[in-house]
């Protein structure tokens, strides 16, 4: 074997090891619950969650507990209108989260009469 089949070899390797991390998952699922309301699939997203606790007990990473619970507790609430939003301030990345919050605290301070939907 030349020098750069064996560089190949291990840039598959890496390839093919990236895509079964937790980070990956995580990524993975915060891609999902980023995408647009109408193309939303509740259930592609509780999928992605129980993979990514799958690999987080695999490999055992430190947050295996907590990815447990949340969807021990997430998914009764997949009918839930909040689901997503939910999912979104405990597993999205930063900004993700930040966005969640601050949408939701202006909902809460308007009131319901100056809603142009309600």
């Amino acid at each position: 074997m030349t020098i750069r089949e064996l560089q190949n070899q291990l840039m598959e390797l890496k390839k093919t090891s990236a895509s079964n991390s937790v980070a990956a998952a995580l990524m993975s699922l915060q891609q999902e619950l980023t995408k647009p309301k109408q193309v939303f699939d509740p259930y592609k997203a509780l999928a992605g969650l129980e993979s990514l606790v799958d690999l987080a007990r695999d490999q055992a990473d430190a947050r295996t507990k907590r990815f447990s619970t949340i969807l021990r507790q997430c998914r009764p609430l997949m009918g839930n209108a909040q689901f997503r939003s939910i999912l979104v301030k405990l597993v999205g990345n930063k900004e993700d989260v930040e966005v969640a919050k601050a949408i939701q605290k202006s909902l809460r301070q308007t009131a319901p009469s100056s809603r142009p939907w309600g």
